[in-house]
């Protein structure tokens, strides 16, 4: 199988997210703009780390999926970064990545490798679990997860044959450290043998080949959306 896949890449500045998280219109205003760049038609769209306009709370998601099902369509399949509280025990706060498929909450992965000291508030998860969208099983990392290669290769031993990395670099976006990001990423290709995609809300967002190839790329600081046809690897 392949798997058609369309990374957004917002470049919204974190001020943006926060009167989101205020305010009913900015919400809808950011939805509708993540919503427009979208091509609709791609088996799995991608959003970056802390896509969604502040935490999500597990008592909130059926009104969440509702409302990304109004502005995405009721047939698509997105990956997004938020805050979550109440999916680690209690009220348990934890940086997570939600897959919604056609409206439902089909996985909820939360960031094993936490900042030091920036996300000191935050409960580590477990570590990577598999999950399959269009017959292609793949695992889920947010941002600093991509530099451990034990986790990677863990995922590729459980059976994922593509790797997908959402991060927020928007706090360095004009230093190097998103294209470091992207350099460690790529070294997670060539370890396990399997394709691995980023979305990066400021960019760089990238397709990385099992060779550690970057075949396809969006510049960054500049929105945009970057779909791609990807080849499953073998691991």
């Amino acid at each position: 199988p392949r798997l058609v896949v369309e990374l957004l890449q917002p470049d919204l500045p974190d001020a943006a997210y926060f009167a989101a998280s205020r305010l009913p219109g900015a919400r809808g205003w950011l939805v509708g703009r993540l919503a427009a760049s979208a091509s609709g038609d791609a088996d799995l769209t991608v959003l970056p780390e802390a896509a969604w306009p502040g935490a999500l709370d597990a008592d909130d998601l059926a009104a969440v999926a509702a409302e990304l099902s109004a502005a995405f369509g009721d047939s698509a399949t997105l990956l997004l970064g938020a805050p979550a509280v109440g999916f680690a025990g209690g009220r348990a706060l934890t940086n997570s990545a939600f897959l919604f498929d056609r409206g439902e909450v089909t996985h909820v992965y939360a960031k094993r490798r936490l900042v030091p000291v920036a996300e000191s508030r935050f409960v580590a998860g477990d570590g990577p679990a598999v999950v399959t969208v269009a017959g292609v099983p793949f695992a889920v990392f947010v941002c600093y997860d991509a530099l451990f290669p034990g986790d990677a290769r863990a995922a590729a031993m459980a059976g994922a044959r593509l790797l997908v990395v959402i991060t927020d670099d928007a706090f360095a976006a004009g230093s190097d450290v998103p294209e470091l990001h992207l350099r460690a990423a790529r070294f997670r290709a060539m370890e396990t043998g399997v394709p691995l995609v980023l979305a990066a809300n400021t960019g760089p967002s990238a397709v990385v080949e099992p060779s550690g190839r970057v075949v396809a790329r969006l510049p960054a600081l500049q929105a945009g959306a970057l779909r791609a046809e990807v080849v499953p690897g073998e691991g």
